[in-house]
């Protein structure tokens, strides 16, 4: 009787073991409302994948390039809401991982499609603000150029790849000084525009919008017109973080400089047609992927230093940089072997 009740029990034991190790086995793979961020590929600007350049610039001088610029990136895994409870586990003892709430890494509803289409428009954009920067870093002129007149005055007189070259005789040199220019003329007034079109010079008048405070609009879009040509072969990479790396990129290969000077340089952070460079996410593991790649010194935007701090990789040179030339400083302290007056996050005031 006794032996009978030891059986039974130990086989109850027995299947509640297996019941609690099969479980326990399910819910690894459960689906978590996380997200992990981790290291992504990182490339180097300066040369080509599958054959085509990251970036090409057809009018550039001939000269050697021995370094590497490297934009750096984030891959995320769980953005279809896919991630499992084991792979969260995983990831959150990992150094190199960030493990994030869905909501706060998706905060509006989107569809993966929608995201992606954004990313890839983001990308776009960095690649033009970013030959913007680079082009007036090195002293060449960028012109505005009209990408679409609105219904109204504007419209009537105004095409598509119009060059604009003053109002009212006031040479008209980036975005901000045209709003200026219009805010101190006032609405409904009669103003000259001068223009380049198909090469030619010409001179249109219109009447100006009211901008809502009393001076004046045109009623157009604006793009940029660069004075060369750059093209871009950038492909499975989206967002705006590798605007800094590109215009570094232009700057390498339309100047005399050899930035990189024979070492891999890597580096992240947006930027605006004036050289601003501003914070991007995920730093930490851009910075990780920086040094698994062979990089010893990193270009940080200044805005990143609270990240930064305390997450450096061994053997990770950092450089705090606020604008396009505060990178090329950087990168003339790195040739130089003179560090130091390089501007670090740890250096900085209130770091």
């Amino acid at each position: 009787m006794n032996d009978q009740l030891g059986l039974a029990r130990a086989r109850t034991l027995t299947i509640g073991g297996v019941t609690t190790a099969a479980l326990t086995l399910a819910a690894v793979f459960l689906p978590v409302p996380y997200v992990v961020e981790m290291p992504g590929p990182t490339l180097d600007v300066l040369g080509s994948a599958d054959g085509v350049e990251l970036i090409g610039v057809p009018e550039a001088p001939d000269h050697p390039v021995t370094g590497q610029l490297r934009l750096t990136t984030v891959r995320t895994r769980g953005s279809d809401r896919d991630l499992t409870v084991g792979e969260a586990a995983v990831s959150w003892i990992s150094a190199a991982d960030q493990v994030i709430p869905y909501d706060a890494a998706y905060p509006k509803a989107s569809t993966k499609q929608e995201r992606e289409e954004r990313s890839a428009q983001q990308m776009v954009s960095s690649q033009e603000l970013a030959s913007v920067a680079a082009l007036g870093a090195l002293g060449l002129g960028v012109e505005l150029r009209i990408v679409d007149a609105l219904p109204g005055p504007a419209a009537e007189v105004l095409k598509p790849d119009d060059v604009l070259v003053s109002i009212d005789g006031t040479m008209v040199r980036d975005f901000e000084h045209l709003l200026r220019v219009l805010s101190a003329i006032p609405a409904g007034s009669t103003i000259t525009v001068a223009i380049r079109r198909s090469g030619q010079s010409e001179e249109v008048t219109l009447r100006t919008l009211d901008d809502g405070a009393g001076g004046s609009r045109m009623g157009v879009t604006v793009g940029f017109a660069l004075p060369v040509d750059v093209e871009f072969g950038i492909e499975g990479i989206g967002g705006s973080s590798a605007g800094a790396m590109f215009a570094l990129g232009i700057v390498d290969k339309l100047g005399e400089v050899d930035l990189a000077a024979g070492r891999i340089v890597a580096g992240t952070g947006t930027v605006d047609p004036y050289g601003n460079i501003g914070p991007i996410g995920g730093i930490q593991q851009k910075m990780v992927g920086a040094r698994r790649d062979g990089a010893e010194f990193f270009l940080a935007p200044r805005d990143n230093c609270p990240q930064v701090l305390g997450s450096i990789p061994p053997g990770l040179t950092v450089a705090a940089v606020a604008t396009l030339n505060d990178a090329l400083d950087a990168l003339s302290a790195m040739r130089s072997g003179d560090l130091s007056d390089l501007a670090t996050c740890d250096s900085l005031p209130n770091s």
